[in-house]
């Protein structure tokens, strides 16, 4: 998932740049357009069943012009386009705070690439597979901080090693952790793969430090990260500061910097790396490994599964969203357009044309592309009005 979505493989992932903010490394988010000064809306307390319904809302239309009337029970404050991890946490934290959102999920099921489904008594994962980070409450893993946030969260069941196969068709189980991994470096690797390997963890420790020194909910894009960050975590601050141009290198460079050259350590970290995000050393940043290794590698460790699937942590995001009503997250609800105007987006049509208007912003969790195409029409709205006013004048 780490596709988190992911988008991967482990909810572990840290931002591509130390200065991310905090909805771009794990929203996502594609596009944020604000329609006005935020408003504070009162809590709701009061509890929804999760539901997975198409959407159908009341619209009316007028026989004078035939334009589409909105109704109130079509506006909300914000609404998140994609159901994907990524958009439920979007609508989780929002929701949290007061804010009245809909996310809108064109698929029959939310969740996007964390989605779970069966068939004929058999459950099928459709990505996600490898988390850690959730069983500690201590844990600075940002989607354990929504869970906690939000007060809603899976079960978990930790364990301590994975069944590793290697080139040779040996296998054999691997703790996580460093306790029996020297005896696993001596075995496969030889004298050489303890000593480089030693060397190597070494090297990336003021990168972990630096990796794992702030909280990602501490950072965010406008002044006020200096009241989250500087303020309150001066020192970690500093240390990722300090090493910010280097935790966005590939990690290829530390390993040529090293001379690793063993051949079974270089194919270890190679297959954390794909574990991690898909990729290997070379196409893996420094962040990214930097805090793994730190995680992975540190006395008692232990990796985490949901308890039924990623589906269950689709449905603990789902919870928080519906448990403040009237949030709420509609599935078979495909976007066609998001609605601009005067430059600032107030809403959005949908496939059977129902349009849904929105108080405070819009934020698309989808990809780059698909949102490009949300803002065609407007964007040629716009050149069409920009060229009548040049003609007339």
């Amino acid at each position: 998932v780490h596709s988190t979505t992911y988008y991967y493989a482990t909810m572990r992932k840290k931002p591509s740049l130390w200065w991310l903010s905090f909805s771009q490394l794990l929203f996502q988010t594609l596009a944020f357009y604000r329609t006005d000064s935020f408003r504070t809306t009162q809590f709701c307390r009061s509890n929804r069943k999760l539901r997975s319904s198409s959407l159908a809302f009341s619209t009316t239309t007028s026989k004078d012009d035939d334009k589409t009337t909105i109704n109130n029970d079509n506006v909300c404050d914000v609404i998140v386009i994609g159901g994907g991890l990524a958009g439920l946490c979007c609508g989780a934290l929002l929701s949290h705070c007061g804010m009245d959102v809909t996310v809108l999920e064109s698929h029959d099921v939310a969740g996007g690439c964390a989605h779970t489904w069966t068939r004929r008594g058999y459950h099928f994962e459709s990505g996600p597979s490898l988390y850690s980070g959730f069983s500690n409450d201590t844990s600075n893993n940002p989607l354990k901080n929504i869970f906690q946030i939000i007060g809603e969260e899976p079960e978990w069941i930790p364990y301590d090693r994975w069944g590793t196969v290697l080139p040779t068709g040996e296998k054999f189980a691997s703790q996580i952790g460093p306790e029996e991994f020297q005896d696993v470096l001596l075995t496969h690797g030889g004298p050489d793969a303890v000593t480089e390997f030693a060397s190597l963890m070494k090297r990336m420790t003021p990168l972990s430090d630096a990796a794992q020194a702030l909280t990602s909910l501490a950072i965010r894009e406008d002044a006020g990260v200096v009241l989250t960050t500087l303020f309150k975590y001066p020192r970690e601050v500093y240390m990722t500061i300090q090493q910010g141009a280097l935790l966005n290198e590939p990690f290829s460079k530390i390993l040529k910097e090293m001379n690793i050259t063993n051949k079974f350590v270089k194919n270890w970290l190679d297959m954390l790396c794909f574990l991690l995000q898909g990729l290997p050393a070379s196409g893996t940043m420094n962040a990214v490994i930097a805090y793994m290794l730190a995680d992975w590698y540190r006395p008692g460790v232990t990796l985490d599964f949901p308890k039924g699937g990623s589906g269950a942590i689709v449905e603990a995001l789902i919870r928080g969203i519906h448990k403040h009503t009237p949030s709420r997250v509609e599935t078979n609800a495909h976007v066609e357009e998001i609605l601009i105007e005067q430059q600032t987006a107030v809403g959005v049509q949908l496939r059977n044309h129902t349009i849904l208007r929105a108080r405070t912003a819009v934020v698309s969790n989808a990809d780059p592309f698909v949102t490009q195409k949300l803002l065609a029409k407007a964007r040629n709205e716009q050149k069409n009005w920009l060229g009548h006013g040049r003609i007339h004048g």
